[in-house]
């Protein structure tokens, strides 16, 4: 059973708590902020962050930019484990599109400020994760592009979260965990491939795939071996369950794939493995989201 979409703004969140603001000099190449880190948790679950860039820039020749451009990726830990990593502005906004089923349309929840020349601008995204406290927060390094993203000789980026949270449930103690896989190889056309080849071994629970545009894809199959589970699926018939809401904005060619919960074994484990079959329309490296829930023991 799904666990998407989720409501854009908590609703049950019992309280809500802004970071320290983290200050991050722009350089000539990639650089991190520090951690990031809620501050009075006190055992609540998170159910939602609100990421705040507010961007300072200095031009010599002014030219058009917008704050999002400095993002380059955002990661969430707990302890020494990764939760989530996203690289890039696209993969950021494809996650908010799968966690909302919103665009970066809706400037309530997604806002990208812009300038010309010196001066400052905010980016927001709110994304709806949900983490447990006990016995370890969520832990949150953003990296940012060079100076050359935005033309500056200088810059500076802050960043802050404002956590949103709902009293924990020893019953329901999960955290999510977000993999992000691309395929290794342009994959060819007008042939049926195994893509989930490729996804590392456990429980899945839901996948989405970023093919660029929805007419790339001809048609995706699920299996069990030799057993079909859904057969051909069309480019339709995903958007359709992508979006099955009136209110859904769609992201063009990230589709939510046909599948059922399941645990994927490495490949050529078993002749009765699980496998996602798909047929494109045209040579293309797709990147798969898969989400998961990982179950975490309170505290004694």
């Amino acid at each position: 059973m799904s666990v998407l979409p989720r409501d854009i703004v908590p609703t049950l969140n019992s309280a809500s708590e802004k970071s320290t603001p983290t200050a991050t000099n722009l350089g000539a190449g990639l650089v991190t902020s520090t951690s990031i880190v809620p501050k009075s948790s006190r055992g609540q679950r998170v159910i939602g962050m609100l990421l705040q860039l507010d961007v300072s820039i200095t031009q010599t020749t002014a030219t058009d930019w917008n704050a999002s451009m400095v993002f380059a990726g955002l990661q969430i830990k707990k302890i020494e484990e990764t939760r989530l990593n996203v690289t890039g502005y696209k993969q950021l906004l494809n996650l908010f599109n799968i966690l909302t089923r919103q665009n970066a349309s809706n400037a309530v929840v997604w806002s990208d400020g812009s300038g010309s020349g010196s001066g400052s601008a905010t980016f927001k995204a709110f994304l709806p994760l949900q983490y447990t406290t006990n016995p370890a927060n969520p832990v949150m390094l953003l990296s940012f592009n060079g100076l050359g993203s935005v033309g500056a000789t200088q810059g500076t980026v802050t960043s802050t979260v404002t956590y949103y949270y709902a009293p924990a449930d020893p019953t329901n103690m999960q955290d999510d965990l977000f993999r992000i896989v691309t395929a290794p190889a342009t994959l060819n056309s007008n042939v049926d491939i195994d893509v989930s080849a490729w996804f590392p071994s456990g429980f899945i629970r839901d996948i989405f795939a970023d093919i660029t545009t929805d007419g790339n894809i001809e048609h995706q199959s699920f299996t069990f071996g030799n057993t079909p589970v859904f057969e051909r699926y069309s480019a339709f018939e995903l958007r359709a369950l992508t979006n099955a809401a009136l209110a859904s904005q769609s992201v063009d060619g990230l589709l939510q794939l046909r599948t059922i919960p399941t645990a994927y074994p490495l490949n050529a484990v078993s002749t009765n493995k699980p496998s996602l079959w798909m047929r494109f329309n045209a040579a293309l490296a797709p990147t798969f989201y898969l989400l998961s829930k990982i179950n975490v023991a309170p505290q004694a």
